[in-house]
């Protein structure tokens, strides 16, 4: 939405594409230092290296209308596992000797999660870049509403039925227990299995549920601003950190690697549970 304000405010385009290239830059540089931190010995690429190369990208993807950046997005979410399973061997125990090498580089940073000799990957840049088609279609959604209560009704209904619709082909898929689970089937009905769905790379199950839970989570908190007599205080919580999510993402990390050092844990694989 920021970017799109900048090009309705009449800034060149090379200026928007630079705009867009320093901030991947920022975001990657980010990533590094996390890894750095680590100090594993090897380089490990999350979720802000698959942010700041879809970036990248979008340097040419946003000169598509929003219904190709839609229909790209989507596609991808289905046809993904499609796509893997007919070119690219699965690979799910990173830390078995037998899983190095078998996924090239290239392969490695846009399609499958996997590990090398010195590169670990975890989020694969493909699979979060059709996220990013569908966030950036949606952004020019609404911007072309009217700054009113019926242009805000227009986007909460939007959302309810976006959110719902994701939720229930979400459990469609995970019932049938077949195609859209990325191989990580259920093995049996109990909730745990209902939930453990892959998400390196994300399966179409994986990705409806966290897009539907999104939406929906989206449309009350749009809801419950339009019935709002005031807007909310700078200081409120919610506000504080959806401006500053990269600030405690990287926060996170950090506190983690210090409770890690304070009670002599072995690594940050099992997360809050082995501290």
């Amino acid at each position: 939405m920021s970017f799109e304000k900048r090009r309705a405010e009449g800034m060149p385009e090379h200026e928007l594409d630079r705009h867009l290239l320093i901030r991947a830059a920022i975001i990657l540089a980010c990533e590094g230092l996390l890894s750095l931190m680590a100090g594993a010995g090897y380089l490990t690429l999350q979720v802000l290296f698959a942010i700041s190369m879809s970036m990248v990208a979008m340097v040419f993807l946003r000169r598509l209308s929003s219904r190709a950046l839609l229909l790209l997005g989507l596609g991808w979410l289905v046809g993904s596992e499609l796509v893997l399973g007919a070119f690219f061997p699965i690979v799910t125990d990173f830390s078995d000797g037998a899983a190095l090498n078998a996924y090239t580089i290239p392969t490695l940073f846009f399609f499958v999660a996997g590990r090398s000799e010195s590169i670990i990957v975890l989020y694969p840049m493909t699979h979060w870049l059709a996220m990013m088609l569908i966030g950036w279609a949606f952004g020019r959604f609404l911007l072309e509403r009217p700054a009113n209560d019926l242009g805000r009704q227009q986007t909460e209904k939007l959302l309810l039925w976006s959110g719902l619709a994701s939720l229930l082909i979400c459990t469609l898929v995970r019932s049938l227990n077949s195609y859209g689970n990325m191989g990580l089937l259920r093995d049996d009905t109990s909730l745990v299995q209902w939930l453990h769905m892959s998400k390196y790379p994300p399966a179409l199950s994986y990705s409806l549920m966290e897009l539907g839970i999104m939406a929906f989570l989206l449309f009350l908190f749009m809801r419950l601003e339009r019935t709002m007599k005031q807007a909310p205080r700078s200081g409120n919580p919610l506000l504080v950190f959806g401006q500053t999510a990269l600030f405690f993402y990287m926060l996170h990390f950090i506190v983690l690697a210090a409770g890690l050092t304070v009670f002599g844990a072995g690594s940050m694989t099992h997360g809050l549970a082995e501290i």
